[in-house]
């Protein structure tokens, strides 16, 4: 609304004032010193407040204002001081300086002093007696700057403008919702940028390690101490391996190993004798890369009893993240069969999924939520879908499988090459206090860290898959997770944009309409790094350029319709 002030001499014209005032008080904010100077105020002070604010200065000039504008020349005269900030300020900043004569009254004839004479330069309008209503509608239409049949057409073309905002958001959502903007490859660079700029920003931390997990690496050290290559030579080294870590009261043992074919029957049966044997103390999870056709896990048959497994696909890279298989569901219904990735069943001991109710006892600090009575779950802030094909490298998923995946954000893995984080196998085997010590209570992962295969590129550097399962991990057990926007705030947040954009664009018209792009970008910078702060305040990622899109559409519509 704009800001009006009436400037006027109370022995001149205050009867007119009085009616100007009732008349612009319906419309706009209007300033009029009887009304709004307070008893004790410093009027001097609230006088020059309001015309800094005023939008139109509105100077009623009745019959002998001039006279009194003589006669005061070398006084106080407050009328003379309030045309003079009014002029100051149109010369300055463009306001509008509208002067009303009344009761006859014309402009002045002769100069008047210096520092107001510009006011004579102004067109004024009369205010008739006989013709009051037509004059008043004539001076609200000069306050507004529009005539009302304009003002009228152009709050129709807003209106319209707010509605396709308004519509423009369910479109953008759908978007998002058919993964349109992928097809392109922009939702993963947009991702990847928004964490590269939230991990750029100053005072981000170090990757956290919460302690709860450690790292027994199959590593060069190791492979030197056993002397013998890796394969199925080297189980009843792992028998030695799931003896001692359930001995120092590990919390789980994950073994990043497959057992599918069978080896030495005397190191397959020291293992199956050291599974058996920890079982009671210690839950242990072994890595299982194909299902059959019944869904039955590629395991040795004696091994089954013993140990828990869980699905070991390393997920899809997505530039600066991965996508982390945590939960796979094949079939409908009561049918369903629920399987964890590997290190979920890590993370739960191996708890089987028979049911949604199962998922609640899982103890995820992230929520769990029922999909239906059908034996069916999804974990909230996680993202899910139904795969079109197998994943290249994964043989235990297969198309039309539900999977629920984790977003591992590729800066955040913890340091794995090192203690505490890190314990040596070679020393586990050699029964050393020390590294047994440090295993206590903690969710233990064994793999390989060596030679060149299951390396993969992160921007923390290169690393094993196992440590990208090791961070898997330690991200369930600490509640942090990469979470994608849900629906609603999703649809929430690109219908307000949306409209946001409209508004700036509608706001910015006339002869300020050339900023009207300029503050739209403005607008869309400030969201793109409120996106930024979000992820790193709150790990979940806000598409920024569905955002981006709906503040430029939202504006492009607005401007177009409220064209001139």
């Amino acid at each position: 609304m704009q800001n009006v002030f009436i400037s006027y001499r109370r022995d001149d014209s205050a009867a007119h004032a009085r009616l100007i005032n009732n008349e612009l008080s319906q419309h706009f904010d209007v300033f009029m010193d009887v009304d709004d100077i307070g008893w004790g105020d410093d009027f001097a002070q609230v006088i020059d407040e309001h015309i800094a604010r005023a939008d139109v200065v509105v100077v009623v000039i009745g019959p002998h204002w001039t006279r009194l504008i003589e006669e005061r020349a070398r006084g106080d005269d407050w009328v003379r001081h309030e045309v003079k900030a009014a002029l100051a300020r149109r010369a300055r900043d463009g306001i509008r300086v509208l002067p009303v004569l009344v009761g006859g009254a014309g402009l002045p004839n002769q100069p008047l002093p210096a520092d107001i004479d510009a006011l004579r330069r102004l067109d004024a309008r009369e205010l008739r007696d006989r013709a009051l209503r037509d004059d008043m509608a004539r001076l609200v239409e000069a306050v507004q700057g529009e005539r009302f049949d304009d003002r009228e057409r152009r709050g129709q073309r807003e209106r319209r403008a707010r509605r396709w905002a308004a519509l423009l958001s369910p479109l953008l959502f759908l978007a998002a919702w058919l993964a349109l903007f992928e097809l392109l490859g922009l939702d993963t660079r947009m991702q990847a940028l928004t964490l590269r700029a939230a991990h750029a920003l100053p005072g981000d931390a170090p990757p956290a390690w919460s302690g709860g997990v450690v790292l027994l690496a199959l590593d060069n050290e190791a492979r030197a101490a056993v002397g013998l290559p890796l394969g199925a030579q080297w189980r009843d080294r792992i028998a030695l391996v799931v003896g001692r870590v359930a001995g120092a009261g590990a919390r789980t043992l994950a073994l990043d190993l497959t057992f599918e074919e069978p080896g030495d029957p005397a190191k397959d049966a020291a293992l199956e004798r050291a599974l058996a044997a920890a079982k009671a103390r210690m839950p242990v999870v072994v890595a299982v890369q194909r299902l059959d056709v019944y869904g039955e896990p590629a395991l040795l048959a004696r091994l089954r009893p013993h140990a828990a497994w869980g699905v070991a696909c390393l997920g899809q890279r997505q530039d600066m993240a991965y996508l982390m298989p945590l939960l796979l569901r094949r079939g409908e219904g009561t049918a369903a069969a629920l399987w964890p990735s590997f290190s979920l069943a890590a993370f739960t001991g191996g708890v089987p999924l028979r049911s949604a109710a199962a998922l609640d006892a899982l103890g995820l600090s992230l929520p769990v939520a029922r999909a239906g009575d059908d034996g069916t779950a999804l974990l909230q802030g996680f993202s899910a879908e139904t795969l079109a094909a197998q994943p290249p490298g994964c043989g235990a998923m297969r198309a039309g499988d539900f999977v629920v995946s984790q977003l591992l954000d590729g800066y955040a893995v913890p340091a794995w090459a090192a203690a505490p984080a890190r314990v040596s196998l070679a020393g586990v085997l050699r029964g050393d206090a020390s590294a047994l010590q440090a295993l206590r209570g903690r969710i233990v992962l064994l793999g390989v860290m060596s030679g060149d295969e299951d390396l993969h590129r992160t921007p923390a550097g290169t690393r094993y898959g196992v440590e990208l399962l090791a961070a898997q991990v330690e991200g369930l057990l600490r509640g942090a997770a990469v979470r994608p926007l849900r629906p609603l705030p999703l649809w929430l947040m690109l219908l307000a944009l949306a409209v946001a954009g409209a508004g700036v664009a509608t706001l910015l018209r006339g002869t300020r309409r050339r900023w009207a792009w300029p503050a739209v970008a403005a607008l869309g910078l400030v969201f793109g790094l409120g996106c930024v702060l979000w992820f790193r305040s709150e790990q979940q990622l806000v598409p920024p350029h569905y955002g981006w899109l709906a503040l430029a559409l939202g504006a492009g519509l607005a401007r177009r319709m409220t064209r001139e």
